[in-house]
């Protein structure tokens, strides 16, 4: 995890391939104002990770745009699990979304602009 001085946070990620046996690290933006994390599409081919569907998504300037999806094993901050990936085009952000992060157990620290692991998850419960 690094810190940027504009206040924009990094963190690497590890992608899985589909058989667990290959990974890769990327170090991509947290942006919790994004759903899903976006991965460059050609390395979540070189992986060999199948999209299972397509999305469409609003973004903030323009029309809207069709990406590939799939779920893929991520890790990040030492917590891994099956989380739900875009494949990114060339000029297409790569971020970590607040789906991994909360799927993952993994908050923004505000004050110390990192990710830190939750330590109380909210739940419905009685």
């Amino acid at each position: 995890m690094t810190r940027n001085p504009m206040g924009i946070i990094y963190a690497e990620i590890r992608i899985f391939s589909a058989d667990g046996m290959r990974s890769r690290a990327l170090r991509l933006m947290v942006d919790t104002g994004s759903l899903f994390t976006w991965v460059p599409g050609v390395t979540a081919q070189a992986l060999g990770i199948a999209p299972t569907g397509t999305q469409s998504f609003r973004p903030i300037a323009g029309e809207p745009i069709d990406r590939p999806v799939a779920d893929a094993l991520v890790e990040c901050a030492g917590q891994r699990g099956v989380r739900r990936i875009v494949f990114a085009g060339p000029d297409d952000l790569n971020v970590i979304g607040a789906d991994t992060m909360e799927g993952l157990g993994l908050e923004v620290d505000p004050t110390t602009k990192t990710i830190r692991r939750v330590r109380t998850v909210p739940a419905a419960a009685a």
